[in-house]
């Protein structure tokens, strides 16, 4: 019996790998007509002509500006450093994301290819190049934001989306296949959708406007007023920095409130939690979204293949298993001797694989989704960091050099999505091994074999029991007996016992020291593998961080972001704007403590509520004295504000325009400048003041050094106070 039924499994596998068994297989499985080389290589075609006419649109600005009137020109396809249109960059790149899962998983090229592997990186390269192509369009559309764009950008979209739907839905499959396939696509075509309706809204848009070709504009190329910057991102941040703290709240008395407290403390530790006012930079979303679909594709493809298989597989096992009345009851005791109790463990083995493919792939989901929300938290966190210039989580930039991290910035988009691809792969390995090796034990302890694990046990228990009783022993007394104040300082008490439980836990902790070096690799190993997604934690120590190239890349784009979005600096720059462009018209603007603007000039007739008590109060005074008192409070109260300035940020007085004059006169001269804020006029002075410096610095050296020689020809007190060397000191 055994060997027919041997024969019969071996029937089994050869029924899987024969052509008579595709019913099953392409349940799942569907050719389409359109080929994924020739769309790709054609579609390149119109995607350069496109580009080309996009270029055509665009002015150069600094080389060759009389040839051509300019043109061609660059059209980049994003502003990296924007926050505006950011769902719609979210979608255009959520339209590559199945393409990115072919190149990382299938390593499908834009061109088929079988020679030698030594020219197969110049093939990854070109088709890198060429991809980029084919949705070069797309973004162009969105980052010009003229009316031919918005038009164009519509109808390359909607050819694209035709064929992916009829790619989708042209094979004739079974309902659940049609589902698996559908599901897959499903951020695709929920992407190009949105693409390819909210291009023509844009168009519609587009037409108030009246710019026809070429409407890119930046939030400094919009007329600045007050009220614009007041109300704009950046400024109801640095609004928001004049403003006092909130005060915290007061911790609730009832038990209910404080469990209902903590609970939703614990929600925003594990999922996200929200800021107002802060807004995600476009680049970092449409990164981190990319990431969500390629886990989500991924995660598809996972269970639809193996769990398809893993099903063919189980069916086949239970048709023979009936055949020949070996169906597992889930009672029986294994004899490991028995070559049928092995076939019994090798189905049980078959049904634990899929379970474990189910619940690895969900967890590996899950832990993926929690480390992106926590990547956007921690990007808001250290970004508002370095708006502060707190750089205790990012290195400061005097460890860098500028160009390693405008490379970093470059870098941080295509490491983080293949981190995150990375990070799914290894910690869906390390679960499905994790979860086999627990469903081989529950089946072996289920089946009467479990002496081999009892005898196990009753071997290590002793050792992690006195592992932990000694830490706990160490712990205590460490906190009650050897540091003072109970652990409140860091001085040592009973100095003797100390030194004597020191010396006899030596020969303790180096067997301590064998089982904690095993735990120091488990927790490398766990922590590795569940921060791998994760760029902004390295996983070297400190000293080391800049070796990992992701975290290199993560503080370079940090570093640039800083740099370029700074509100406090893109404030200052509008507010300067504001300024020039009320002079071009021929007015004068003022702005007090209270963020109120006044605007003078003609045909204005706006006045602060001062002016007109001054009015009413002296009606025979003449306008020269309005303005006068005018001329006053605003000189006054920019006095204020200046000396307010200087006072709390004294570093920044030698910065100032007299200082900085002073010093150019200096040194043309040859001459020194004491440290200060006020403009020498008269170089002549410097002589005497330079003098003056030289004597004082002399005299403060005599009393430095006579200070020295009296303190090694005596003893001093605490306070200073001169003991002779006879004396005896208690």
């Amino acid at each position: 019996m055994s060997g027919n039924f041997l024969n019969d499994i071996n029937d089994l596998f050869t029924i899987l790998e024969s052509d008579d068994n595709t019913t099953h297989f392409n349940r799942t499985r569907c050719v389409s007509h359109v080929d994924h080389f020739r769309f790709y290589q054609y579609t390149v075609i119109p995607a350069v002509l496109i580009s080309l006419a996009f270029s055509l649109l665009k002015t150069r600005r600094r080389k060759f500006v009389n040839f051509l009137h300019g043109r061609p020109a660059l059209a980049h396809p994003m502003d990296a450093l924007t926050t505006s249109a950011s769902i719609s960059y979210v979608a255009a790149f959520g339209a590559t994301i199945f393409l990115i899962y072919e190149v990382i998983f299938e390593q499908k090229f834009a061109f088929r290819y079988e020679g030698p592997l030594a020219l197969k990186t110049l093939i990854v390269i070109v088709s890198m190049i060429w991809y980029g192509f084919v949705y070069y369009p797309i973004f162009a559309s969105l980052a010009i934001k003229s009316i031919f764009s918005y038009a164009i950008g519509a109808v390359y979209v909607w050819v694209i989306t035709a064929v992916q739907f009829y790619k989708t839905f042209e094979c004739n499959v079974r309902w659940e296949s049609r589902m698996l396939v559908v599901g897959r696509s499903l951020p695709q075509l929920f992407c190009l959708t949105y693409l390819s309706v909210i291009l023509p809204i844009r168009f519609v848009y587009a037409l108030k406007t009246k710019k026809y070709f070429e409407a890119e504009e930046t939030d400094l190329d919009v007329p600045q007023t007050l009220k614009y910057i007041r109300e704009s991102y950046q400024g109801l941040h640095v609004r928001k920095l004049f403003k006092k703290p909130a005060p915290k709240p007061t911790p609730p008395d009832k038990i209910i409130d404080k469990i209902k407290e903590g609970l939703i403390a614990a929600v925003h530790g594990v999922l996200y939690k929200n800021e107002s006012g802060f807004r995600y930079s476009t680049r970092i979303l449409s990164v981190l979204m990319v990431g969500v679909f390629l886990l989500y594709v991924v995660t598809f493809e996972l269970l639809g293949t193996f769990v398809t298989y893993l099903d063919i597989l189980i069916g086949y096992a239970n048709k023979y298993f009936d055949a020949y009345d070996l169906t597992p009851t889930g009672d029986e005791q294994f004899n490991l001797k028995s070559l049928q109790t092995w076939i019994i463990i090798g189905y049980y083995m078959l049904t634990a694989v899929k379970d474990c493919v189910i619940v690895s792939t969900v967890l590996a989901l899950v832990i993926g989704l929690l480390m992106i929300l926590h990547m956007l938290s921690s990007y808001r966190t250290n970004l508002l960091a370095l708006y502060r210039g707190d750089n205790s989580h990012i290195p400061s930039r005097k460890y860098r050099s500028n160009a390693s991290l405008m490379l970093g910035c470059m870098r941080f988009a295509g490491y983080q999505v293949g981190y995150i691809a990375w990070g799914f792969i290894i910690q869906f390995t390390i679960l499905f091994l994790l979860s086999i090796v627990i469903s081989v034990i529950v089946i072996l302890v289920r089946g009467g074999v479990s002496s081999w694990l009892v005898n196990r046990v009753l071997q290590l228990w002793p050792i992690v029991v006195w592992t932990v009783v000694l830490n706990i022993l160490q712990l205590l007394l460490a906190k009650y007996l050897f540091a003072k104040g109970r652990g409140t300082t860091l001085y040592i008490d009973n100095r003797r016992f100390f030194f004597i439980f020191t010396y006899f836990m030596f020969f303790f902790n180096i067997f301590l020291g064998l089982v904690s070096c095993l735990m120091r690799i488990i927790k490398a190993i766990v922590l590795g593998a569940l921060f791998m997604p994760r760029l902004d934690h390295s996983s070297l120590s400190q000293r080391f961080q800049f070796f990992d190239p992701g975290f290199a890349a993560y503080v370079g784009y940090m570093h640039v972001e800083n740099q370029h979005t700074h509100p406090v600096m893109i404030v200052f720059i509008r507010l300067m704007l504001m300024n020039l462009y009320f002079r071009n018209r021929g007015e004068s603007t003022s702005i007090d403590l209270n963020g109120s603007m006044t605007v003078d000039g003609e045909g204005n007739k706006g006045e602060d509520s001062d002016v007109m008590c001054i009015k009413m109060k002296a009606h025979d005074t003449d306008v020269k004295a309005i303005q006068d008192a005018k001329r006053r409070k605003y000189r006054a109260t920019f006095n204020w504000a200046l000396f307010y300035t200087l006072i709390n940020n004294p570093q920044i007085r030698v910065f100032r325009k007299g200082y900085m004059q002073s010093m150019m006169k200096a040194v043309q001269e040859g001459r020194r400048v004491p440290v200060s804020d006020l403009p020498v006029a008269d170089l002549s002075r410097l002589d005497s003041m330079t003098d003056t410096d030289d004597k004082t610095e002399d005299k403060i050296k005599d009393k430095t050094e006579d200070k020295i020689k009296d303190k090694t020809e005596g003893i001093y007190d605490v306070k200073g106070k001169k003991i002779n060397n006879n004396s005896c000191l208690v």
